[in-house]
């Protein structure tokens, strides 16, 4: 009976892997726009010969002999130039060819170099008004949140036919003219609109958290309707425009659907491994490398070799064992175990429950009441609670802990199977939230 349990266990890990590459293939066909945007993972080299990386959507109909408006990308500190994919494949629908781009020390970019050197925003202008399938008389920025900060050191900032800012850092209005605007969010106003144009044509706010901002189907609409207006193709007749009309959304639920089951598939493995008794020693260590070893096949393959898909949140990404040797912190590292492991103690009466069961329910209380009143177009419950700059700390907490609970009830579900496991989601959990910036986690 239970070498039927362990076949039947096998079965369902493998039947759910194959959910997950069928779902990868799914999302590849919503991010191409079934095959009709061509991407390109590129190099930007500035004018001293240093590289920034990059992420090319242009589409398939874009060429010297049909040329198409131009997009530069920049997003803030808790970014890479996978960051925001989601908005650059709205734009390529639409006919326009987008580019993001990362600053020094993020993703796979290399570190500052201590001589200054040109900033990604020119490096990005020259290498859209170099190539033959854009139009250099039509050339747009959009930053998001700290990306704003490095317009002011940007030579060819004047050469941008419009621009948007959305959540900037700082006040840049003297740098505004008729085609630039920026784009704030607000938890007071109503579901619509709070703008008059009358007063103001340049600054927009709209109903959405700050972090909310870069995934909000409000926001991406007022940026593709800003660059429709400003930014026209002469010829759009094989594309259509319809802003309300969005697969963002879409994309990034299914992201995030494919995390969880290549999460939930790699810690199954560990229990399997570990739930057998003999070598215990020899099973322990395998039931935490061997899913480890997977977990990094299969993002390497997915992500850079396969259909390039990504994997998680639009902030952070899984990121590639390279990039996460490179940003290894022990102290963050053996917080996420130590948290993994002593949540995973058994609690009350008869030892069914978890310390992970009541912190993830004292914290989905607290994020049902802090972002429920949100939705009634009222000021948020955080406010409430006197807990506003931790909200998304609350929030990451409360994930990680009902996702670890649902993890450490797998199959093999004796004490020191649980322990073992639980070191192993903490190594997993560490691995996805390495490259979060903790300034993102206590913000008001």
């Amino acid at each position: 009976m239970r070498i039927i349990s362990q076949k039947l266990s096998h079965t369902f890990l493998i039947c759910l892997f194959s959910v997950f590459l069928i779902g990868a293939g799914i999302s590849r066909y919503i991010e191409t726009d079934s095959g009709n945007i061509l991407i390109h993972d590129i190099d930007l080299e500035n004018v001293e010969g240093f590289f920034y990386k990059g992420r090319l959507f242009r589409p398939i109909q874009a060429s010297s002999m049909n040329q198409r408006p131009g997009i530069l990308m920049v997003f803030g500190d808790a970014s890479d130039r996978y960051t925001g994919d989601h908005i650059a494949m709205e734009l390529a629908r639409r006919g326009f060819t987008a580019l993001t781009i990362e600053d020094f020390s993020h993703g796979s970019t290399d570190p500052e170099p201590p001589e200054p050197t040109e900033n990604l925003i020119d490096a990005g202008y020259t290498f859209l008004s170099t190539r033959t399938f854009t139009d250099h008389e039509r050339i747009g920025l959009l930053t998001f949140y700290s990306g704003a900060d490095k317009v002011s050191d940007a030579a060819y900032y004047s050469e941008f036919k419009s621009c948007m800012f959305v959540s900037p850092k700082s006040s840049i209005d003297a740098q505004l003219t008729d085609n630039c605007k920026t784009l704030s969010a607000s938890y007071e106003t109503s579901p619509e609109y709070r703008f008059d144009p009358a007063a103001d044509i340049r600054s927009e706010t709209v109903f959405s958290s700050h972090a909310g901002m870069i995934f909000h189907a409000s926001v991406i609409s007022t940026i593709l309707e800003h660059f429709h207006d400003t930014l026209p193709i002469p010829n759009d007749s094989p594309f259509w425009f319809d802003a309300s009309s969005q697969r963002a959304q879409l994309l990034l639920s299914l992201r995030f659907f494919l995390l969880i089951i290549l999460v939930t598939v790699s810690s199954g493995q560990g229990a399997l491994i570990i739930g057998k008794t003999n070598r215990l020693t020899v099973r322990t260590i395998a039931g935490i490398l061997i899913p480890l070893v997977f977990l990094s096949a299969v993002e390497e393959l997915m992500n850079f070799f396969m259909i390039s898909i990504r994997l998680g949140s639009p902030f952070n990404y899984l990121p590639r064992i390279s990039q996460l040797f490179r940003i290894f912190s022990p102290v963050r590292c053996i917080l996420s175990v130590f948290f993994s492991v002593v949540s995973s103690l058994a609690a009350g009466k008869k030892r069914f429950f978890m310390i992970t069961d009541f912190l993830a329910g004292i914290g989905s209380f607290l994020c049902l009441f802090g972002f429920l009143p949100v939705l009634f177009g009222h000021t948020s419950g955080w406010e409430f609670f006197g807990i506003f700059g931790y909200r998304y700390f609350i929030l990451l907490v409360t994930a990680f802990s009902l996702f670890n609970s649902f993890l450490l009830r797998l199959p093999e579900n004796n004490n020191y199977s649980r322990s073992c496991r639980a070191v192993l989601n903490g190594l997993i959990f560490y691995w996805l939230s390495s490259n979060l910036p903790l300034n993102i986690l206590f913000q008001e």
